[in-house]
Formats: structure tokens, sequence, C-alpha cells
């Protein structure tokens, strides 16, 4: 049976590697034919979906929902740009996401942050948003809490019947790493990363804007000129879509027909600009009046609308949302938007209808980056009381008063009381194909273990048997991160925990410093924009190309390699 989990094993990195299939799919279909073949039993299938480990998470997540609303991240940007030096800057935005991203969801601390980033007249974006994700995935290795790959690991620990990992059990390395990385960030990334102008800033902001001449337009019949829509401030005439056919550049002279599509170039922010004409439509939506409520997105790299034109999405009954702009990594696109694939990293503005945020399936197609009309946000009281319950959780475990997932619970059960969280928004932001992804490499890495293919796999490690335990942990570090880039970071500890226990197992020494190899190298993703979703957050926002990652990437990755690996063996010896 070893041989037939190896194989299935390899046809799943296969998959995960090769084809567009959810990770979380792929690996449940595995850990279904498992059951299926007895290789693994009902109980055990099912109980590794209520693991210890996997309902911290989601917890967390819950938790993170609430500090999201809260008051101090408002109040933290605010001081982000107090200095218009770029060292200033770095140092105070690394610090601030190091910290919060040691307790706080990476992406919402990265989500909040892009905002303002982006706001900042004195220093270019493209020069702060990729160390903003590096310090972000630095300072979420410091804690347990501190991203979802520790505490997945956590509950591969669990499963394996060894005892659960502290708070801060990641902490004597997390930290050091965290500093060096930080030192790196502030002083060194940016000369990698690069350095666009204001102008090019201006076009970076411009989005694609289309609108339709209807048959009674009074339009019809004039020229551009006489129409005066080459006389905007704020809107540029880039293109006509005349049924089939395409002109550009548009003529001044060019005379409007009924059922024009009209393709303008600008900021989206003064589409209201439009209104001064009449007999017109944005993607099928007559703008009588101002569009009051716009939100920007950007489309989630396992978004279901990937592949698909936004025509056939049916943003209005699937969303309650008009799309109105769309960007593509800088770029201007061409043609109709109803005509437009989506892809992974465009960035959309909706104008959204009155239930839009009540919608179930936003987390799993966007994240939003910014609204034009303010969010609903927790007071100052609760906002205190709301970070000091999660605080004091926290605490109480790491002081072993409480266990963190009852303390956790606790807290959780409050902000419902006070509702601050209310049953609707855990309904909409429940992560169930984060459940179903961990869930099921849980049962994978169970069938790797009790089937024999983990060790078979670990003995080939031990070949390097001669050359002592920190040459295999090596090779454990240098191949989980490599999965992390390949895949994703999740996916890459899923696969790679049952082979490094297997290996400690197998040469004898203790599991703890194969357990730390796995946790760090799994979070070591800076060279590839697809691994991380903060990185993917990031790539479209500053308008990155691949190769930047990998020149103020491969940098940091070196350093964190040499970091992690000298510490592990003097903080978890043999």
């Amino acid at each position: 049976m070893a041989y037939f989990v190896l194989l299935a094993v390899a046809v799943l990195f296969v998959l995960l590697i090769a084809t567009r299939l959810r990770p979380s799919l792929l690996f449940f279909s595995f850990a279904f034919l498992f059951l299926l073949v007895d290789l693994i039993d009902t109980g055990s299938f099912l109980s590794a979906f209520s693991n210890e480990a996997l309902i911290i998470l989601l917890l967390i997540i819950m938790v993170a929902r609430v500090i999201e609303k809260s008051t101090f991240i408002d109040g933290v940007k605010k001081r982000l740009f107090k200095s218009g030096r770029l060292t200033g800057t770095l140092t105070v935005q690394t610090l601030i996401t190091s910290v919060f991203s040691a307790f706080f969801n990476n992406t919402a601390v990265v989500a909040a942050m892009i905002p303002v980033v982006r706001s900042n007249k004195q220093i270019h974006s493209s020069r702060l948003l990729i160390p903003l994700s590096y310090a972000a995935v630095l300072g979420g290795t410091v804690t347990l809490v501190g991203t979802s790959t520790n505490l997945i690991i956590n509950g591969f620990v669990i499963e394996a019947g060894l005892k659960p990992l502290g708070i801060f059990d990641f902490s004597a390395i997390g930290i050091p790493l965290a500093v060096v990385g930080g030192l790196y960030l502030i002083f060194f990334a940016h000369l990698f990363l690069p350095k666009e102008s204001a102008e090019q800033e201006k076009s970076l902001s411009e989005y694609f804007v289309e609108i339709k001449v209807e048959l009674e337009s009074p339009l019809i019949g004039k020229s551009i000129k006489d129409d005066n829509l080459r006389h905007l401030s704020h809107l540029f005439l880039a293109e006509i879509i005349r049924e089939e056919e395409l002109i550009a550049p548009v003529s001044p002279d060019e005379v409007i027909e009924a059922g024009d599509v009209l393709v303008f170039v600008g900021e989206v922010t003064n589409i209201n600009e439009l209104k001064q004409f009449d007999g017109i439509s944005i993607f099928e939506t007559p703008l009588t009046h101002p569009i009051h409520q716009l939100q920007e997105v950007m489309v989630v790299p396992y978004s279901n609308l990937i592949g698909r034109t936004v025509r056939d999405i049916s943003f209005r009954s699937k969303f309650n949302a008009a799309v109105v702009a769309v960007r593509r990594r800088g770029h201007r696109l061409t043609g109709k938007i109803g005509s437009i694939k989506i892809e992974a990293g465009d960035i959309l503005v909706l104008s959204v209808g009155h239930d839009f945020y009540k919608r179930d399936n936003l987390l799993m197609n966007f994240y939003m980056l910014k609204s034009f009309e303010p969010q609903k946000r927790l007071t100052v009281f609760q906002s205190v009381s709301a970070v000091g319950l999660f605080i004091a959780s926290i605490a109480l475990s790491a002081l072993g008063v409480v266990p963190l997932i009852k303390s956790l619970m606790v807290a959780v059960g409050v902000y419902i009381w006070r509702r601050w969280l209310t049953f609707p928004e855990i309904r909409r932001f429940f992560p169930f194909k984060l459940l179903l992804l961990v869930g099921s490499a849980l049962v994978v890495g169970k069938v790797m273990v009790s089937s024999g293919a983990s060790v078979y796999v670990a003995n080939i490690l031990t070949l390097f048997k001669g050359h002592g335990p920190y040459v295999s942990l090596i090779g454990i570090y240098l191949v989980t991160a490599l999965l992390t880039e390949l895949v994703t970071n999740n996916v890459a500890a899923a696969l790679i925990f049952p082979i490094a226990y297997s290996t400690a197992v197998s040469l004898g020494v203790d599991s703890m410093p194969f357990i730390m190899a796995v946790a760090f190298g799994a979070s070591s993703h800076f060279l590839n924009p697809f691994g991380y979703q903060t990185n993917v957050m990031v790539f479209n926002v500053g308008n990155y190309r691949f190769i930047d990652y990998l020149k103020a990437g491969f940098p940091l990755a070196i350093i964190y390699a040499l970091v992690v690996l000298s510490l592990i063996p003097k903080v978890y010896p043999f």
C-alpha cells in the first residue's frame, strides 16, 4: 500500500503544479479516495476536520474579522507617512506590519495598509508594497497564531501524538528573523524595485471605463468635437467600438452612431463627469443618477470568476453590483468590458447595491481594496475592548492558565454577544475552502504515516546519515521552501510534514528541529508573486513584474534560510 500512496501523492503534487484546480478540491478528492479504499477509517477521517489546531485557526479568522473593524488600524495608518524619507517610512511600515502580523491575519493587515500606502504623495508605492508584503510574512513567523501555516503544522503535531506547540515556541527563531529581514527591507530591498515617476503613477491609477450610446441619445449624429467628448477634465476617449469595428485613435470629427460603445481611460472617481450626457449607460446600466457607492476590489487567485468574461458572470445577480472599470497590471485594456476574461489579480471598480456587503460569496472572490465611502467601524471603547479581549486570550494561554482554544472561544462568544461579530458575517467570511484543505491535508498526512509511505521517502534522506541529521534538516527545509514557491505554503506544509517527522524518527533524533524546518520553510515565500496571498495583493497594485520579486526576494530568501538553518539547531537541539 505504501507504493500506492506514494503514487497518489505524486499525482496530487503534479496536479497542484500543472493545473488550476483548487488545492482544497484536490486534497479532498485524494483524502476521500483513501477513505474509499480503506486506508483510513471513517472516525479518523472525520476527526481530521475537528482537529484542535484547525478550530483555533478558524477562531483566529473570526477574531481578525472583528479587529479589522477597530479604530486602531486606522490610527496607526495615519502615522505611517509622517516621515517624507524613504528609509523612515520603510522603518515605520516594517515595524507596524511585522508587529501586527505576529498576532493578526497577514492578509487583513496588508489589505488595511495598501490604501494608505497608495495615498502617499511623497514616495511611489512601488518602493513600498513588496516590502509591505515581505514584512507581513516575516512578522507571521514570530508566533503560533501569526500565520495559518504554523497553526496547520500544530495540527499535524497534535495528530502525531506530540505535545501541542505553544504560542511563542516560534519566537526564538522568528524574532531574530523579523529583525534581520526587516533591516534588509528598510535599507536594501527598495534598491531592487522599480522607481516610477509621478506621470507613471498617474497612468497606473487610470481605469478602463466603458459607456454605451442608447438608441434615443442626443449624441447620435454629432461629431466627437460637437458633443464635447474631447473636453472632459479627468476622462480621455481612447476608442470607439462599433459593432465588430474598433476605432482608435478617435478623430474629433468621428460621428457618433446608435449603439456605439465609447471607451474612456481616466480616474474612476470622476465617473459622474459623464452624467452631463443624456442617453448613455455604463455596462448596460443607465447613468441617470450619480454613482454614490463604488468599491475597488481585486480578484483572488482561487476565485470562481477567473477565465470567465464579465458578461458571463452576471455581476448584478451574483453580487448586486455592476463593473464600472477594470485595470490589469497597469496596462490599458481594449474592447468591451463585457468581453474581458477575468484574471487573478485584476482590479475592478464595482458600483455596488445596498446588500453587496451582505453577499456570501465576496471573500471567496475578492480582496476589498478601497471603498469610496467609509466603512462602519467599532467605536474607540469597542475597539479597546475587542483588542484587549484578544490580548488577554493570548496571555492566558501563554501563561498556561487556559488552553488557547478555550480562551479564543470565550473571546468570539463575547464578540457575538456584543454584536461586534454577527452570524451573517460568520457565514459570509467562514473559510470553508481552508477548512476543506487543512482537514483533507491532515487525512493525507495520516495515510502517508500509517501506510509507511512517509518512512519510505524519509529513508532516502537517511542516505546522508553519515553527515549527521543537520544535512537531512537542510534537505527538508530546502524541499519545503521550494514547494512553497511552486504551490502554496499550506500545501507544502501538508506534503512535507509527514516526511519530516518520519525522517526524525528514522534518524533517532528529536522531531522538533524538523518540525520547525517545515514551519519556517513553508513561510519562505519571497520569489513568486502568486505563491502567497499578500504577494498577489501587492502585485497588481504596485504594477510589479515577476522579475521584481526575484530581484528583491532572492537576497531575502538567502538571508532567511541562513538565519533559520543556523538558529534551529541552537534553539532546538537534535
